[in-house]
């Protein structure tokens, strides 16, 4: 195949995903390695990692570096094929220190590309890393502005209280979230149910959590005296009064 034939179909998959296209992707549509290696030289191409190149009028940058780790997952389907279909979207969910950091709350150190994944599987990128754990529909979605599937603010605190960062970097997770109304106070509550004390409260204290977490969604909340009067009168904790 000629080189400028090559360069036009390579050009379309990449126009459709983020200016990025995979070598299985590349051959499905008649391009060889060869033909690729050979734009790689000639400046059209550029490898962003093993497998998956970028072209050169793209951007480089951390979260295209992801979404090319993305697509090396299953490189044989585009990118909309992907996110179209929830069963092949939540095979692969950014997770964890990367959700957060693609969200924007926290200040992690990054550590490479994390993702929750339903299967057991490995990679041969050392910065990859793998979370196995069945997500729920309501634990991830689709990314606004990035376009990958991404697990939802309140499961991304959670996995991270889960993994053991500190109570202050998790509670500097809240109040962003938070200040950028990412997630509801009662959704968040509900998804850190049982990890009390990696916020610093005692376990099981779900009150002292609602007491924590509504430091950070100012609001009107009823006095604490309504609130035990409503306890009382209902035999039920102040952690099921959410206003």
């Amino acid at each position: 195949m000629k080189s400028a034939e090559a360069a036009e179909i390579v050009g379309d998959l990449a126009s459709q995903q983020w200016g990025l296209v995979s070598s299985a992707q590349a051959k499905a549509a008649g391009v060889d390695l060869p033909s690729l290696r050979r734009l790689t030289n000639h400046g059209v191409l550029v490898r962003v990692r093993h497998g998956v190149y970028a072209t050169t009028a793209t951007a480089l940058s951390a979260e295209l570096e992801l979404k090319a780790q993305w697509l090396a997952l299953q490189p044989e389907l585009m990118a909309a094929d992907r996110t179209s279909d929830a069963k092949l979207a939540a095979a692969a969910v950014v997770s964890h220190d990367t959700a957060a950091d693609l969200w924007g709350i926290g200040d992690l150190w990054p550590d490479g590309a994390h993702f929750t994944v339903a299967d057991r599987r490995q990679s041969r990128q050392p910065d990859v890393h793998f979370h196995r754990a069945a997500l729920g529909d309501t634990d991830w979605t689709v990314h606004p502005d990035a376009g990958l599937p991404v697990t939802v603010v309140s499961r991304t605190i959670a996995d991270l209280a889960r993994a053991g960062h500190e109570p202050g970097h998790l509670l500097d997770m809240v109040a962003d979230a938070a200040r950028k109304r990412l997630v509801g106070e009662d959704e968040l509550l509900e998804s850190l149910d049982g990890l009390e004390a990696a916020f610093g409260v005692d376990a099981g204290d779900q009150d002292g959590m609602a007491d924590l977490l509504a430091e950070y969604f100012p609001g009107e909340q009823p006095d604490k005296r309504t609130l035990s009067l409503f306890s009382e009168a209902f035999g039920l904790s102040r952690s099921r009064w959410r206003f």
